[in-house]
């Protein structure tokens, strides 16, 4: 899976350099532009056993020529740039494209996603959301049954990436994902350890369901029941290959979202080593 769908497909060879650097020794297709995530047929046992066949050529009503069919499943999320899927050939190493689809758009590239709540003192009477959109017009977000705040939005280029003077970079080269529009407001006026219904978003771009939050407890507080964890790392959803992948990661995500259904939990600490993306910028957002 690549995106932009304009992205080279080339064999790049010199592609292998580049993942090197980031210190992650993993078999990707070594293409010119980063792909997303990547999938063996062999992932389907029909493939190579060729158990399901279409006819691909025919006189007559008589089949000259048979191909193995064969399917995998992606899961992929809204990175706002088109995507496609590429099949090729020759092993990661030496990949030889065959064929290719059409460039397939999200319904919605301007949607705002991927929210997430944070604490900014210890009052426990202000939380900041913070979210991504293919957007860069202020937006609000809508809480506490009729109280709303403006975002303030910001963005990074690939001019702000680094790297040495004539060596290819993952995160300034081979690997740059436009990230969209970063968009932060800071929801007022709340109470200690009261639960907030919000969404954000604008009528432009649409709205987010409606969530809910938690306020953390004031200072002071008698008890705290909290979760800390850091160094989670990242895996994919499906039977992809990517860079640098945890695979306990996933463990983890479901761990703590079974704590949050089961037990009262007032905070949750992230310490560090949150991205992963190493460069990639695709797998950021």
């Amino acid at each position: 899976m690549i995106s932009p769908s304009d992205s080279s497909v080339d064999a790049c060879p010199d592609s292998a350099a580049n993942y090197l650097q980031t210190g992650d020794t993993a078999s990707l297709p070594l293409l010119c532009h980063y792909p997303v995530k990547a999938q063996y047929l062999s992932n389907d046992p029909n493939y190579l056993s060729c158990s399901k066949q279409a006819c691909v050529e025919q006189i007559g009503g008589i089949c000259l020529q048979y191909a193995c069919l064969g399917s995998v499943t992606f899961h992929v999320v809204n990175i706002r740039t088109d995507i496609e899927f590429v099949f090729f050939t020759g092993d990661f190493s030496l990949p030889c494209v065959l064929t290719r689809t059409n460039p397939i758009k999200f319904a919605n590239p301007s949607a705002p996603l991927y929210g997430h709540v944070s604490s900014i003192d210890s009052t426990g009477t202000s939380m900041r959301l913070t979210w991504v959109s293919g957007d860069q017009t202020p937006q609000q977000v809508q809480y506490a049954s009729g109280k709303s705040a403006t975002s303030t939005v910001k963005t990074f280029t690939v001019a702000d990436m680094c790297s040495a003077s004539g060596i290819p970079s993952p995160a300034k080269d081979f690997g740059w994902h436009n990230p969209g529009y970063i968009h932060s407001a800071v929801m007022t006026g709340l109470l200690p350890s009261t639960t907030y219904s919000y969404k954000y978003g604008s009528s432009s771009v649409g709205w987010s369901n409606t969530l809910s939050l938690k306020t953390p407890p004031a200072s002071g507080a008698a008890n705290l029941t909290f979760i800390v964890y850091g160094d989670m790392g990242k895996a994919p959803l499906d039977q992809s290959v990517e860079h640098y992948i945890q695979p306990g990661s996933t463990s983890v995500a479901s761990a703590i979202a079974t704590d949050i259904d089961a037990h009262h939990i007032d905070s949750i600490f992230h310490i560090g080593d949150i991205s992963y993306a190493t460069g990639f910028l695709a797998e950021f957002f």
